[in-house]
Protein backbone atom coordinates (compact mmCIF):
# COMPACT_ATOMS: atom_id res chain seq x y z
CA UNK A 1 0.00 0.00 0.00
CA UNK A 2 1.40 3.36 -0.98
CA UNK A 3 1.57 5.86 1.84
CA UNK A 4 -0.24 9.13 1.38
CA UNK A 5 1.77 10.73 4.18
CA UNK A 6 2.81 14.13 2.94
CA UNK A 7 4.15 16.86 5.14
CA UNK A 8 6.13 20.02 4.94
CA UNK A 9 9.13 20.12 7.22
CA UNK A 10 9.00 23.19 9.41
CA UNK A 11 12.15 24.35 11.12
CA UNK A 12 12.61 26.83 13.91
CA UNK A 13 13.78 30.23 12.80
CA UNK A 14 15.88 32.46 14.98
CA UNK A 15 15.67 36.23 15.05
CA UNK A 16 18.70 36.52 17.37
CA UNK A 17 21.70 37.27 15.20
CA UNK A 18 24.15 38.32 17.92
CA UNK A 19 26.27 35.47 19.23
CA UNK A 20 26.31 36.06 22.95
CA UNK A 21 26.00 33.59 25.82
CA UNK A 22 24.52 34.88 29.05
CA UNK A 23 26.36 32.37 31.24
CA UNK A 24 29.25 33.57 33.35
CA UNK A 25 32.63 31.90 32.86
CA UNK A 26 31.99 29.86 36.02
CA UNK A 27 28.52 28.91 34.81
CA UNK A 28 29.91 27.74 31.47
CA UNK A 29 32.61 25.66 33.21
CA UNK A 30 29.91 24.03 35.36
CA UNK A 31 27.70 23.36 32.31
CA UNK A 32 30.63 21.80 30.47
CA UNK A 33 31.49 19.53 33.40
CA UNK A 34 27.91 18.52 34.11
CA UNK A 35 26.27 18.25 30.71
CA UNK A 36 28.31 19.22 27.66
CA UNK A 37 31.15 16.80 28.37
CA UNK A 38 28.71 13.92 28.90
CA UNK A 39 26.88 14.57 25.63
CA UNK A 40 30.12 15.27 23.71
CA UNK A 41 31.47 11.83 24.63
CA UNK A 42 28.43 10.18 23.05
CA UNK A 43 28.79 11.80 19.62
CA UNK A 44 29.20 9.07 16.99
CA UNK A 45 29.55 11.33 13.97
CA UNK A 46 29.82 15.04 13.19
CA UNK A 47 28.89 16.63 9.87
CA UNK A 48 29.46 20.23 8.92
CA UNK A 49 26.38 22.09 7.73
CA UNK A 50 26.18 25.44 5.98
CA UNK A 51 25.21 27.21 9.21
CA UNK A 52 26.42 24.83 11.92
CA UNK A 53 26.91 21.13 12.59
CA UNK A 54 24.92 17.88 12.73
CA UNK A 55 25.73 15.28 15.38
CA UNK A 56 24.73 11.62 15.31
CA UNK A 57 24.04 9.67 18.51
CA UNK A 58 23.00 6.09 19.23
CA UNK A 59 19.32 5.46 19.77
CA UNK A 60 18.72 5.32 23.51
CA UNK A 61 16.34 6.87 25.97
CA UNK A 62 19.28 8.02 28.10
CA UNK A 63 20.94 10.10 25.39
CA UNK A 64 17.58 11.41 24.24
CA UNK A 65 16.91 12.74 27.76
CA UNK A 66 20.42 14.21 27.91
CA UNK A 67 19.93 15.93 24.55
CA UNK A 68 16.61 17.37 25.70
CA UNK A 69 18.28 18.63 28.88
CA UNK A 70 21.06 20.18 26.79
CA UNK A 71 18.53 21.91 24.54
CA UNK A 72 16.56 23.26 27.52
CA UNK A 73 19.72 24.56 29.18
CA UNK A 74 21.36 26.07 26.10
CA UNK A 75 18.25 27.76 24.71
CA UNK A 76 17.98 29.74 27.96
CA UNK A 77 21.48 31.24 27.68
CA UNK A 78 22.30 31.07 23.96
CA UNK A 79 19.21 32.37 22.20
CA UNK A 80 21.04 32.57 18.87
CA UNK A 81 21.31 28.76 18.58
CA UNK A 82 18.73 26.75 16.66
CA UNK A 83 18.32 23.12 17.76
CA UNK A 84 16.83 20.50 15.47
CA UNK A 85 16.45 17.04 16.98
CA UNK A 86 15.62 14.20 14.61
CA UNK A 87 14.29 11.00 16.18
CA UNK A 88 12.91 7.95 14.40
CA UNK A 89 12.36 4.29 15.28
CA UNK A 90 13.65 2.58 18.43
CA UNK A 91 16.85 1.37 16.73
CA UNK A 92 17.55 4.35 14.48
CA UNK A 93 20.20 6.90 15.36
CA UNK A 94 19.34 10.32 16.75
CA UNK A 95 20.56 13.49 15.05
CA UNK A 96 21.00 16.89 16.67
CA UNK A 97 21.63 19.88 14.43
CA UNK A 98 23.11 23.00 16.02
CA UNK A 99 22.82 25.98 13.71
CA UNK A 100 22.67 29.73 13.92
CA UNK A 101 23.88 33.02 12.45
CA UNK A 102 27.23 33.69 10.82
CA UNK A 103 30.03 32.85 13.23
CA UNK A 104 28.11 30.15 15.08
CA UNK A 105 30.49 27.39 13.95
CA UNK A 106 33.35 29.04 15.83
CA UNK A 107 31.18 29.37 18.95
CA UNK A 108 30.14 25.72 18.78
CA UNK A 109 33.69 24.42 18.37
CA UNK A 110 35.44 26.84 20.73
CA UNK A 111 32.95 27.53 23.52
CA UNK A 112 30.82 24.38 23.53
CA UNK A 113 33.77 22.28 22.32
CA UNK A 114 31.51 20.22 20.09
Amino acid sequence: MKSSFNHKLRLAENSHQQISCTLTAAGLRERKARLLDVVRQKILEKEELESGFAYRFESSGVILEQLLELIRAEKACCSFLVFTLSVSGPNDDLWLNLTGPEGVKDFITQELEF
